[in-house]
């Protein structure tokens, strides 16, 4: 969008809208030569059309929160779709049934129209739509839209993001995009694409792998089908391609995945094994941690003392910190048992009182799903800031201190970091007891 301004500027003004078939016309949009435009954004509602972003309870997401949420419509307007020819009972399903206030109600403001894409408002009561919500991609938590993926990759002809799974984050990002007439593919276009998405999003949004492909599968009316290019990047069965204007183009882009998939990963760091208390590996981290209370040299560093170690089932991590330095332990539980965001507060302040002592506090996440490890090194920080805890342990195992890495955690004071090996992880539980609950400390 801001390329093709650029080229017409002074020829043509260029106006980005949003709508829909089932609208019957415009939903926003700007009014050129009476109201600003700002590149990907298609501007306010039109007028007769008040739209609305919601989140996923049910709450209007207020403009300039920078809080993406699903785009719905308040009010009728002329020209909207009235049903579904002998399935009313889907149609009020679909469109209304989601935002709903009551069912029973007859008042047009109990019924919102769900137009099914994601949404941002900006304060100035612009719209950026992020794409449809089926083609948001959940990258550990993080909600991540094709069109704003898309979007980042300036400097190329057509681009497309899908989801693939990923044994880490769930879900994880991969890039296809078609070049301009007269550029050659190269791993350097490769790499300035990835680059460019982390810097206009994120570190979380870097595409695992970028394809250069030499054009789209793309339906008559234009449309690129991003089913078909996910079925690829899955290894999985694309559908019925029979719809596609190049159907041809499939067997084209399949010839590129398993080839860069052969490509050999780089080695994984080498892990450290201890088996005893009096282990080497064990009295080496006691020394870090000594020196973490102590040098400000190992406080400009982002990760210090151990960096990686496989227990044995006869020697806890936590058990060695509290040994060494009388350490509070705090075990977190997320959102997949139940636990909100008050409840990670409330277990770290209450972990934080009990380690004031020792002014060290270990915060076990073993039991904690990935999707929270991000709420949880948020608060971890803020936890480090506000208090004046030498040592902030973070006792995880492998995939979640890969996760932790990748978020950037840069804390103010030490934060050790001790993995612990997913399948020798020993049991915090003791024999005919339960492991604690949410915030519950571990004993001795």
């Amino acid at each position: 969008m801001p390329c093709l301004s650029a080229r017409l500027e002074g020829e043509a003004a260029v106006v980005d809208t949003w709508w829909m078939t089932e609208t019957g016309g415009f939903l926003g949009s700007t009014l050129p030569a009476l109201q600003p435009m700002k590149p990907g954004s298609c501007g306010p509602g039109v007028l007769g059309v008040h739209p609305v972003i919601y989140d996923e309870d049910g709450n209007v997401v207020e403009a300039g929160s920078g809080t993406a949420g699903n785009i719905c419509i308040r009010n009728p307007w002329p020209g909207v779709l009235q049903t579904v020819w002998g399935q009313p009972d889907r149609f009020v399903d679909i469109y209304y049934r989601r935002y709903c206030r009551d069912p029973d109600s007859t008042d047009w403001r109990d019924w919102p129209f769900l137009c099914g894409d994601g949404a941002v408002q900006a304060a100035d009561g612009y719209f950026r739509i992020l794409g449809r919500i089926g083609d948001v991609i959940n990258v550990a938590g993080h909600r991540l839209g094709t069109k704003e993926l898309e979007s980042a990759t300036l400097t190329v002809a057509e681009a497309a993001a899908v989801p693939v799974m990923d044994e880490l984050r769930g879900r994880a990002v991969e890039m296809y995009v078609a070049l301009n007439p007269g550029l050659t593919p190269s791993p350097e276009i490769e790499q300035k694409v990835a680059a460019a998405i982390e810097h206009g999003i994120g570190k979380i949004a870097r595409p695992r792998n970028v394809w250069i492909v030499p054009d789209m599968p793309k339906t008559r009316s234009g449309k690129i089908m991003r089913r078909v290019i996910a079925g690829i990047s899955n290894f999985a069965d694309v559908g019925d391609i029979t719809t596609l204007a190049n159907p041809e183009i499939v067997d084209d882009i399949r010839q590129h995945v398993p080839e860069r998939e052969a490509r050999p990963r780089r080695r994984p760091p080498r892990a450290l094994h201890a088996r005893s208390p009096g282990d080497p590996v064990v009295r080496k981290g006691r020394v870090a941690l000594r020196a973490a209370r102590t040098t400000r040299r190992l406080r400009e560093k982002r990760w210090v003392g151990m960096r990686q170690i496989h227990w044995s089932h006869s020697l806890s991590g936590c058990g060695v910190l509290r040994a060494v330095h009388g350490a509070g332990v705090v075990r977190l539980f997320g959102e997949a048992d139940g636990a909100t965001r008050e409840q990670f507060v409330t277990a770290l302040e209450s972990g934080l009182a009990r380690s004031r002592a020792s002014r060290c506090l270990v915060v076990d996440l073993t039991q904690l799903h990935f999707i929270d490890i991000g709420c949880a090194s948020d608060l971890l920080l803020l936890a480090q800031r506000a208090t004046r805890h030498k040592v902030i342990a973070v006792h995880c195992d492998a995939y979640r201190a890969r996760l932790l890495r990748m978020l950037g955690a840069q804390p103010v004071r030490p934060l050790v970091l001790i993995e612990v090996s997913h399948e020798r992880r020993p049991s915090t539980a003791r024999p005919g007891r339960t492991a604690g609950r949410f915030g519950e400390p571990i004993r001795p």
